[in-house]
């Protein structure tokens, strides 16, 4: 039965809308419920570490550390980079699912379940880099993605 469901249920466009709708909920659900700040603000611990990082250049390069520092261009990257490894961050999950999850993902990218990994997996993402707080420790986006994976690779170790 198990086996059964896994085949169909990634083919069917009323479930692929469902999950659409379930996950942008959560994902504008998350945000409501964040402290949501631009993507250049920077707190004050932010900005005391900024500057104690560019007293740290040498003198002669010190427009380079303006350039990587100050400029809201690189504070914006610097940020998405952090906010990134914050969303992806396997270690919340419990060492018995985390198998199941990166199995059933390569699962999913082998059978060519495009729609599915777009829904599931880079709306939260995005959602979360541009909107959401910046120290994520729950993000509930992602559950359904988590849960439907971790799914699919049991289904492909039961095979």
């Amino acid at each position: 039965m198990l086996i059964f469901y896994q085949y169909t249920m990634f083919k069917k466009k009323s479930f692929l809308s469902f999950l659409l709708f379930l996950v942008i909920f959560l994902s504008v659900r998350q945000i409501f419920r964040s402290n949501y700040h631009s993507l250049t603000y920077q707190s004050e611990i932010e900005l005391v570490e900024m500057r104690q990082r560019m007293i740290d250049y040498p003198p002669r390069y010190y427009r380079l550390a303006h350039i990587i520092e100050e400029r809201p261009e690189s504070r914006i990257f610097f940020k998405l980079q952090s906010k990134f490894f914050n969303v992806i961050d396997l270690k919340s999950l419990p060492f018995f699912i985390t198998p199941l999850v990166i199995l059933g993902l390569f699962k999913i990218i082998e059978d060519k379940h495009h729609a599915f990994l777009a829904i599931t997996l880079l709306i939260p993402i995005v959602f979360s880099l541009l909107f959401g707080p910046e120290n994520i420790s729950n993000n509930y986006s992602l559950y359904p993605f988590i849960f439907l994976s971790s799914i699919y690779g049991l289904a492909s170790l039961i095979k």
